[in-house]
């Protein structure tokens, strides 16, 4: 269904669809989502900062990230009990802008959304993601097969850092690479 709904940002009437997935939805405004960076490549995670996220895998993975993409840069953008630990580990190219109330512009500025999760109910970060109509790689975790579905994103096993690397990767240098060809 498309309805009209008004959009204070804009000051005017947009249409909207919903997206639905795994029994959850969200509200897709019909507008042009690309404030696109101009300082290189960029995966931004969005999340509660905890274990259960695996920014920490992403992390683990984000040097052999930068030693295929050198100019890539990570945002994990969120805030949690794991923070001051992730804020330690961080290295050059992460940036961590805790909580922010600008997520779709965060999402659009993507190349491509990382969502390392070690466990989830359904990720709405994956369905808000699609809607900007950005790459994602997510884990194998319960929700986001049927959310990504095979045409937007690719899905990798739970805390494989080599593959979260590859996806990454390949999707850094490939933005417009929607496809899940592994399956």
């Amino acid at each position: 269904d498309v309805d009209q709904v008004y959009h204070p940002t804009s000051n005017s009437t947009v249409s909207t669809r919903r997206l639905n997935a795994g029994g959850n939805s969200i509200l897709i405004t019909q507008y042009d989502f690309s404030p696109k960076l101009e300082n290189g490549p960029l995966a931004v995670c969005v999340g509660r900062l905890c274990r259960q996220k695996g920014q920490d895998v992403l992390l683990a993975a984000w040097p052999a990230v930068r030693a295929r993409v050198p100019e890539a840069r990570l945002v994990l953008v969120g805030d949690g009990p794991t923070q001051s630990d992730l804020s330690a580990r961080s290295g050059e190219g992460v940036d961590l802008v805790g909580t922010r109330d600008d997520i779709p512009d965060w999402l659009a500025a993507a190349d491509v959304v990382v969502a390392p999760s070690r466990w989830e109910g359904m990720a709405l970060t994956l369905l808000e993601a699609m809607a900007t109509g950005r790459s994602v790689v997510a884990t194998e975790v319960a929700g986001a097969r049927e959310a990504l579905g095979d045409e937007a994103g690719r899905i990798v096993p739970v805390e494989s850092v080599p593959e979260l690397v590859d996806a990454v990767v390949e999707r850094l240098r490939d933005p417009a690479l929607p496809a899940d060809p592994g399956g």
